[in-house]
């Protein structure tokens, strides 16, 4: 083959790839910031990164997503409601999906659970939490949300008792507002010295089965 033929064929190859590249930019860029799939509001999640300067690449390609910054990394994978959180599996309410090549997340993931976890509060200035109230949810007459025997009073028990005794390794006085499934959370939160106390209530919410392609 002469070399003006394999010039000719190298450049018809490159016009290709930057035609391919073109449509694909056009997609991303020209894609809604939020879109409704099964009457629940999705936003892309790119902008959604990007906006608070979360980095976020594919480790593989419409499948599997990575967001990370400072303090935390992420991966979501596409059509499942499974994620890691730094190497703590999680599950969203709501699966990725994509649609026409750009990824979006319930907003109601991204707000309640993956906007705690990338963007942490932080304290008033001069302030030091030395002392944590911790209130496992429900308790008591009050079982929580129920499937068969498995009652979520006894689950944010488990919880909370798991988190306290990290915390507590971790150099913190740590208190429940309950420490037994028959015992009621509803009492006052001890007051603690100097303000400095911190209440984390927790509870674990129910989602309605899904398809099997969004497990």
């Amino acid at each position: 083959m002469n070399s003006p033929l394999r010039f000719s064929m190298a450049g018809a190859i490159l016009l290709l790839l930057l035609v391919e590249l073109s449509c694909w930019s056009s997609r991303v860029f020209a894609a809604p910031h939020s879109v409704e799939i099964s009457g629940k509001e999705y936003l892309r999640l790119e902008a959604w990164a990007n906006a608070r300067d979360i980095e976020i690449r594919w480790l593989k390609r419409d499948e599997t997503v990575q967001l990370s910054n400072h303090s935390s990394k992420l991966v979501l994978a596409v059509d499942s409601r499974e994620a890691q959180v730094n190497g703590v599996q999680v599950w969203l309410s709501f699966p990725l999906v994509i649609r026409s090549g750009v990824a979006y997340l319930a907003r109601i993931d991204l707000e309640t659970t993956l906007q705690p976890l990338v963007s942490l509060p932080r304290n008033r200035s001069g302030l030091t939490v030395n002392n944590i109230c911790l209130d496992p949810g429900h308790g008591g007459k009050d079982p929580g949300n129920c499937i068969g025997s498995n009652q979520e009073k006894k689950y944010t028990l488990l919880l909370a008792q798991e988190l306290r005794d990290q915390l507590s390794h971790a150099g913190l006085k740590v208190s429940l507002t309950r420490t037994a499934t028959n015992s009621s959370s509803s009492r006052p939160v001890p007051n603690w010295p100097n303000g400095a106390a911190r209440t984390y209530s927790s509870a674990c919410t129910s989602t309605p089965p899904r398809a099997p392609a969004t497990r």
